[in-house]
């Protein structure tokens, strides 16, 4: 896929220029920027004044340039989490409105999930006067080497504005060039993109936190600690608590119980795949596989599937004073074959809920380690896992039946008792079956992030 972001120049008093102050750098790099993702405008908005539809914004290209330098870890390996989205901090960090300055940005947003750049962009509150309506309402998903392939063709257009006008000194220049060395240096990378799934700017982290959580990496699984990390701000979470957790709640288990696949589905994880497809796909398999058929799981069932006591899902072990040390269910593995199962919920169908995403984490995931998280955050990893365990629990066409006289929440209640799920596994079934609209998710479910998008990867 191809991003790009195209600076039209335009004369320093041109249209669109500044009236009062403003930074020389921005004056000489002034433009009629547009964005698009293949051939999806992601800046579309209506001008007011001359009531036409204009597929690109006036703005300093500049300052642009600098936000994406110095959000770059950011922007292309954090993860959204729960509540993410209301913070001033992680506003500032993936949304272009936060630039600030005076110019009207369009509300894009650009977040990571592990494995892909979302970019977002959402039309102009319907209350916010100004002489500019940004009216796109779309999102593209891309790899993250084309998102960074794209901001790499921009800036670089950008710098050369710059020389071309004897601005070889700027700020941008200066980050650019800090960057390009953290870039090519493996180490300083590794470290950089860590500080970004913990939620901070480079060199705001602790640094020996950031040490450790590498150094675990070694024992308990690279891919595991991303996930880890981006799950942990602002509370930091280490391998030896997780394993303190395990020994004091964990259910015993052997992994050579835990079910297996014999065949796996022809859907498999990557970035030209949606995540919520590649859960869904191994759900069935291993119904299939496994000949449950297409009604609810039984307690016991669930249990024999992962591999632990059959009083697993309906036991919490998690006393309340520890609930929040970890803030996520695991598995983990010990020696000899041996495994502990950590649920994090006080409740049975949260617990049903949290066994079947770390079954299908042991099923999907390509990598062999110590540790399977099931997190909080967003990642491409994370909505795998939920969308295995709702097609698991409770298969979406048997539910979409069990709604023949119409969606209402005594109907949502009474599907979810049946299958012994929460409310929210069954309305998110729904929607994403078409039966609900999407826009009544947003609603019921602020913190959500879809995963199915207009352009590129759907």
């Amino acid at each position: 896929m191809t991003l790009n972001i195209s600076p039209d120049w335009l004369p320093e008093r041109g249209e669109g220029a500044p009236r009062g102050a403003c930074h020389p750098a921005d004056r000489v790099t002034l433009a009629r920027v547009s964005l698009q993702v293949n051939t999806l405008d992601l800046i579309r908005a209506e001008d007011r004044e001359t009531d036409q539809v204009r597929t690109y914004a006036i703005l300093p290209a500049n300052s642009l340039a600098e936000w994406f330098a110095w959000n770059w870890w950011r922007l292309a390996y954090e993860p959204p989490r729960q509540g993410h989205f209301r913070t001033l901090q992680w506003r500032q960090a993936h949304q272009m409105t936060g630039i600030g300055g005076g110019w009207m940005w369009p509300p894009i947003t650009i977040y990571s999930d592990g494995e892909r750049v979302v970019i977002r962009a959402r039309p102009t509150p319907a209350r916010q006067p100004g002489p500019l309506t940004y009216i796109a309402d779309q999102a593209a998903v891309m790899p993250t080497f084309d998102y960074q392939e794209g901001i790499d063709r921009f800036v670089s257009y950008v710098l050369s504005q710059l020389e071309d006008r004897d601005s070889r000194k700027t700020d941008l220049h200066t980050l650019w060039e800090e960057l390009a060395a953290e870039r090519l240096d493996p180490e300083v990378a590794r470290f950089r993109q860590t500080e970004a799934r913990l939620g901070y700017d480079p060199d705001e982290a602790d640094p020996d936190r950031v040490t450790q959580l590498l150094s675990e990496a070694e024992t308990l699984g690279e891919q595991a600690i991303n996930e880890i990390a981006g799950h942990s701000s602002p509370h930091p979470i280490t391998g030896a608590a997780l394993q303190e957790l395990a020994a004091r709640d964990g259910f015993h288990g052997r992994t050579a119980d835990r079910v297996r696949l014999d065949h796996r589905p022809p859907v498999q994880r990557g970035a030209a795949i949606p995540a919520w497809r590649v859960g869904v796909e191994t759900a069935r398999a291993l119904r299939n596989q496994e000949r449950l058929g297409d009604g609810p799981l039984s307690n016991r069932k669930l249990a024999e599937l992962c591999g632990v006591a059959p009083d697993a899902p309906a036991t919490s072990t998690t006393s309340s004073a520890h609930s929040g040390d970890a803030g996520l269910a695991f598995d983990i593995a010990e020696d000899a074959g041996l495994r502990r199962l950590v649920l994090r919920s006080r409740w049975q169908t949260g617990r049903r809920f949290e066994m079947a995403r770390l079954l299908g984490d042991s099923l999907m995931s390509d990598y062999r380690e110590r540790l399977l998280p099931a997190t909080r955050t967003y990642t491409y990893r994370q909505k795998m896992q939920r969308a295995f365990a709702a097609e698991l629990l409770a298969p979406a066409e048997t539910l979409i039946n069990a709604f023949a006289d119409g969606v209402t929440e005594d109907a949502i209640e009474e599907a979810a008792n049946d299958f012994q799920v929460s409310s929210w596994v069954v309305t998110r079934a729904l929607i994403n079956q078409g039966v609900l609209s999407r826009e009544f998710l947003e609603e019921w479910d602020a913190e959500s992030v879809p995963d199915q998008t207009t352009q590129g990867f759907p």
